[in-house]
Formats: C-alpha cells, sequence, structure tokens
C-alpha cells in the first residue's frame, strides 16, 4: 500500500475518533468544531497528531505567522501568509492539522475563513425558526447561552435570552389547553434566567383566573390560598379610591387584555381590583339562602374589602327580612335573644317593628277567652313595647272575663283607672257627687222645675222637637217639646239677656193637667225683674 493512501486511511481514522470525542457521528465530523468543544478535549490532542481539522472561534491575536484563538492555550501557525481578518467579526474558522515540532504541539493552518460573529449568527438562526417550532427556539438560546458564556459575552447573552423567551412565548400559543400547570412551568423557565419579568406575571396573573373561574364555577372552595396568593402581590393590600372603583369594572370586563397593557403601577391596581373580586365572591358565598347572616357578611365585607361596604346594606337588609319573615313563629327566648342582638347594632325601629309583628301574631293566636293569655299580652305589650295604652286594653278584657280577680283590678287601678257605671276610665274622667237635686236630677236625665235650658239639652243630650216663643210685657216665655221624651217644658225668662229658667214640665203621656199659676222666679242679688 501506498505511502499516500496509508495518510488518507490515517486521516480518516483519526478524524472518526476526533469526532467520537466530541460526541458527533462520522458524517458530521467534516464540519467545523468550536474552539470551546476542542479545548474540552485537550487531553487527546495528541493522539490527533496528523489529523486534518477545522476549528472555528473568537481570535484574540492575528499576525503574519501566526494566531491564537480566545481561551485556547495551543499555538496556531500559518502555513502561509493570510490577510487580516476584515470586518467587526472576530470569528473565523480555520482547516489543518496537529504537528509536533521540537517536542510541542502546533496547529499548522493551511486554510482560513470570517465567519459572522455570534451575536450575527443567532440572530440569523433565531429569524429562520419555524412560527410554531419552541423546541427550535430553546435549540438557539442554548447554544447561544454556552458560547456567551464561554467567551464572556453579555451581549450575546442578552440576544440567547430573546430565543428562549420566544420559544416560551411560542410554546404558549401552541398550547392546546391552557391550564395554571402549563402557565406556572412557563413562568418558571423565564424566571430561571431572571427574563421577561412582565411576562412573568401575565403568566401568573392568568393562572390565578383560571383557578379563580373554576373555584366560582365548581363552588368547591379553595380561595383561601387564592386569595393569601393575591394579597401577596405588589399594590394588592392598597384599597382603590372611590374615582377608581369604575376603572376597575372594566378591569373585571376583561382582566387579561387589561393586564397585558397596563403599566406596572396599573398593573398593582389590577392585582388589588383582583383580589376584590375574589374576596367579595368567597363572602357573598358564604350567605345563607335565606339571608339570615347578611349581618355577618356586611360586616366582613366592610373589614375585608371597604372598597364596597355599602353593599353591605343590601345583606343586611336580608337578614332583617328573614327575621320579619318568621316572627310569629318566634319563641320568647328566640325574640329576647333577637332583641338583645339587634340592641347592640343600635336599631331600635327595626326592634319595634319586629316586636309588633310579634305581639300581634300572639293575639292572634292566643285563647281569647283566657284570662291569663290576656294577663301576659298585656305585660307583653308593657314590657316591650311601653304601649299603655295596648297595656290597658289587655287588663281591661282580662277583667271583663274575670271581674273578681283583685290583682286584675289592682293593676288598672295602679294606672290610674277607676271603675264607673262598669267601665275603668281615667280617675278624672270620673263625674263629680251631685251637690244640688238638680245636679242629681241632671245625672238621672230628669227634667226639673228651675232647671236653665243648659241643664235641659245635659239631662235629655238632645234639642228639641220644636220651640215656641211668647213675649209679654216684662218676661218672654218659651215652650220647648220633646216629642220622644214625651214632654213639653215651660221657660220664662226676663227681656234683658239671661238664660230661661223652667216654670213647668208637663208630661204628655199622663193625660191632661191642671194649669200651674205662674210663680214669678226670685231675684238675685240687685237684680230685679
Amino acid at each position: 500500500m501506498s505511502t499516500c493512501v496509508r495518510c488518507r486511511i490515517r486521516s480518516m481514522f483519526l478524524m472518526a475518533t476526533l469526532g467520537l470525542a466530541l460526541g458527533v457521528s462520522i458524517l458530521q465530523a467534516e464540519s467545523a468544531r468550536t474552539i470551546e468543544d476542542f479545548v474540552n478535549q485537550r487531553a487527546k490532542w495528541a493522539s490527533l497528531e496528523g489529523a486534518t481539522l477545522r476549528l472555528e472561534g473568537r481570535y484574540s491575536i492575528f499576525s503574519k505567522s501566526q494566531l491564537r484563538f480566545v481561551k485556547c492555550e495551543l499555538e496556531f501557525v500559518l502555513a502561509r501568509e493570510f490577510l487580516s481578518p476584515a470586518g467587526d467579526s472576530r470569528t473565523i474558522e480555520v482547516t489543518g492539522r496537529i504537528e509536533k515540532r521540537e517536542n510541542k504541539l502546533l496547529f499548522v493552518v493551511s486554510e482560513m475563513q470570517v465567519q459572522p460573529s455570534d451575536v450575527d449568527r443567532l440572530k440569523s438562526l433565531r429569524s429562520k425558526v419555524g412560527a410554531n417550532k419552541a423546541d427550535e427556539y430553546y435549540k438557539v438560546a442554548a447554544w447561544g447561552e454556552a458560547r456567551a458564556a464561554f467567551y464572556e459575552d453579555p451581549q450575546l447573552l442578552a440576544e440567547a435570552h430573546e430565543a428562549f423567551r420566544l420559544g416560551v412565548q411560542t410554546e404558549y400559543r401552541i398550547a392546546t389547553k391552557v391550564t395554571p400547570e402549563l402557565l406556572r412551568g412557563l413562568k418558571s423557565k423565564l424566571a430561571t434566567r431572571d427574563l421577561a419579568v412582565p411576562m412573568q406575571q401575565e403568566y401568573e396573573h392568568e393562572a390565578l383566573w383560571l383557578e379563580f373561574d373554576t373555584f366560582r364555577k365548581t363552588d368547591k372552595g379553595g380561595d383561601s390560598e387564592l386569595a393569601t396568593r393575591l394579597l401577596a402581590l405588589p399594590g394588592a393590600k392598597e384599597p382603590l379610591l372611590a374615582e377608581e372603583l369604575p376603572w376597575s369594572e372594566h378591569y373585571l370586563a376583561k382582566p387579561l387584555l387589561t393586564y397585558k397593557e397596563a403599566d406596572d403601577p396599573l398593573r398593582q391596581k389590577c392585582h388589588r381590583a383582583f383580589y376584590i373580586e375574589v374576596m367579595r365572591n368567597r363572602i357573598q358565598r358564604q350567605l345563607l339562602p335565606d339571608g339570615s347572616n347578611g349581618y355577618d357578611i356586611a360586616d366582613r365585607l366592610q373589614k375585608q374589602v371597604p372598597e364596597f361596604a355599602t353593599q353591605g346594606e343590601v345583606y343586611r337588609s336580608q337578614e332583617q327580612a328573614y327575621h320579619l319573615g318568621r316572627v310569629t313563629v318566634m319563641t320568647r327566648k328566640e325574640l329576647t335573644e333577637l332583641q338583645a342582638v339587634f340592641e347592640v347594632r343600635g336599631l331600635p325601629e327595626f326592634l319595634t317593628e319586629v316586636k309588633q309583628k310579634w305581639i300581634a301574631g300572639r293575639e292572634r293566636q292566643m285563647d281569647t277567652k283566657s284570662v291569663a293569655a290576656w294577663i301576659e299580652l298585656g305585660d307583653d305589650f308593657s314590657n316591650l313595647l311601653m304601649s299603655r295604652n295596648e297595656a290597658i286594653r289587655c287588663y281591661v278584657k282580662a277583667y271583663e272575663l274575670s271581674p273578681q280577680t283583685e290583682a286584675i283590678a289592682t293593676w288598672l287601678t295602679d294606672q290610674g283607672l277607676a271603675l264607673h257605671n262598669g267601665r275603668w276610665i281615667p280617675k278624672n274622667d270620673v263625674p263629680r257627687m251631685p251637690v244640688s237635686p238638680l245636679e242629681i236630677a241632671v245625672q238621672q236625665g230628669q227634667v226639673r222645675e228651675k232647671m236653665t235650658a243648659t241643664q235641659v239639652r245635659a239631662a235629655l243630650g238632645v234639642e228639641p222637637t220644636s220651640k215656641t216663643k211668647v213675649a209679654t210685657g216684662q218676661h218672654i216665655q218659651e215652650w220647648w217639646l220633646y216629642e220622644e221624651h214625651g214632654l213639653s217644658i215651660q221657660f220664662i225668662r226676663r227681656r234683658r239677656p239671661e238664660e230661661a229658667i223652667v216654670s213647668r214640665v208637663i208630661n204628655l203621656n199622663a193625660g191632661p193637667q191642671k194649669p200651674k199659676p205662674f210663680e214669678r222666679p226670685r231675684p238675685t242679688g240687685t237684680e230685679a225683674f
């Protein structure tokens, strides 16, 4: 076998060995290897003596006779004179072989080409990734990150991170189903590189909304942890101003879009608006179907979501309606307990309405022939409503059923009443004892001579059926006819103004009576006819 053939075989064997050592197949061995890979295989350089290699990387020194690659201590000598690399790129590709001269390994460069800069190459690779190829973005990012780490290149690292961000964005866009787990996984990918903080916020925000929607639909709870997470977000503890509440409704209508378009200060207000909605929903779900815990719901809203404290009135009204709706079936103990609660809440008007309905219900349901029931009802009016008149009404009913019960009469007497003609009336309204026969007659409804016209009206209680008046020289006589009573009453009075005096009373039902001589009234004081 000729020497030339043996050299070619040996060169192919060495290239395959290098390819396997660098973790690539024989078919890939002809591609240029990176200086960082070559440096990592430093221990195998001696075994590659005579092999033709293609390497690429960034040079640090370039002269007519030699060059140096960044972070590679192997000396590269030029087999011939090359033009200095043009442009801003410091990345070159060289072809040559390793030789040993004077017991020292050298890389003899036979060919050289200038390559695009790493930043330009990454941008090119990134631009060629397919629309839905998230994995390709990640591969480009991985190449750029490794390269940037080797060369300590912050600009290249930033471009690699942008490729990684596009990969995350693509993974989100092509997902068949967006879940909180997916979103938090994407957030974690960005967080490991401290990338795209606004995008991380958006993924966490959307994850929280997905969880909140699940809680609202399933009503299985679990929103306590959600509220805790929200409260930990910036701005979530700062109450919104009254003028900001309409904006919060706009946010709640389109939360994801509003959040995506918001700057950082506005996102903090989004956090608060979201927290408010979660807490309001959480508190409202604890409202009992009958509204009986409305005050508790209102108090929690006022304490935990002060922006919506005014909505508490709705829940307070619901609880009041609940109590009013069942007031007729309340036991006395329940009424007492309710009274204690609402006295603390400072609602005397509502309490009065409750007690009125409760007492009215008891009166409708009680045995109206029971003396004890009327007494108890009277005590309720007195003690619960301070209604003296209603209490008296009940005790009078009890007296009518049991007039012999001394305690009832004593209670009525203590209220300033007196029994008169079978009726309990205020003591001050009891008529005075008559002091004259005429007053006694008036009390008894009888007409007597010498009564005045006023006393006649008081005794009979009505006006006469007719009146007849006759004037004489010094007197005026009148006859009043009371057909219903069968009476004809004669009056006489002087012409000067004075009240007429009865001079004669004729009972029309007793038959004809003898005329009675006229008797002039006796003058009083200095008066004279």
